[in-house]
């Protein structure tokens, strides 16, 4: 019981928005205690709650460390939000250490609204053959969200689009998917 106290005592006070560092630090050490109180659901719950970026990274990287299989739902949830797209590298390293696919809405929102890293991160698992297709309805819109970016984005979002142009069409006009309209 005293245990169990002191484990919700270092979860409230890594929950204080105002100890940041703590919460980051609670974060990192998380595997070192398996079955101690930080467990994956409620850092699932902290991922989805934050406004910092920096738990928010802890949290997904904690997520990975502790090989949590609902980690990549978790973590691709936050990926597709465009205000955290733009901030994204860590949460998709995290994703590729779970080896997870990315959903292709998420990768999309990397591609639109990402940083180069989180682009090159979301790139990376694109090669890889990481990115579900599997819900894919409309090859055709997919294909043109990244024209779009090409038309409208700018430096290396249009790099990526270009890119991902070049791996996905082949991908989304192949037999599964139909001719592209």
């Amino acid at each position: 019981m005293a245990m169990e106290r002191e484990g919700s005592q270092e979860i409230a006070l890594a929950l204080d928005p105002g100890n940041e560092d703590g919460t980051v630090s609670a974060l990192r050490h998380a595997a070192d205690d398996p079955g101690g109180p930080w467990q994956p659901a409620m850092i699932g719950t902290l991922l989805g709650k934050t406004t910092s970026n920096r738990v928010r990274n802890a949290a997904a990287v904690a997520l990975a460390d502790l090989n949590a299989p609902e980690g990549a739902t978790l973590i691709a949830a936050q990926v597709v939000r465009p205000e955290v797209a733009a901030a994204s590298g860590t949460l998709l390293y995290a994703l590729d250490r779970l080896g997870a696919a990315l959903p292709l809405d998420a990768f999309l929102t990397v591609i639109e609204h990402g940083s180069f890293e989180a682009r090159a991160e979301a790139l990376e698992l694109l090669h890889a053959d990481r990115v579900d297709l599997t819900e894919v309805r409309d090859p055709g819109a997919v294909l043109n969200r990244l024209e779009s970016v090409l038309v409208s984005g700018s430096g290396d979002a249009v790099d990526a689009a270009a890119e991902s142009l070049t791996v996905l069409a082949p991908r989304l006009s192949g037999p599964s998917f139909g001719p592209r309209p």
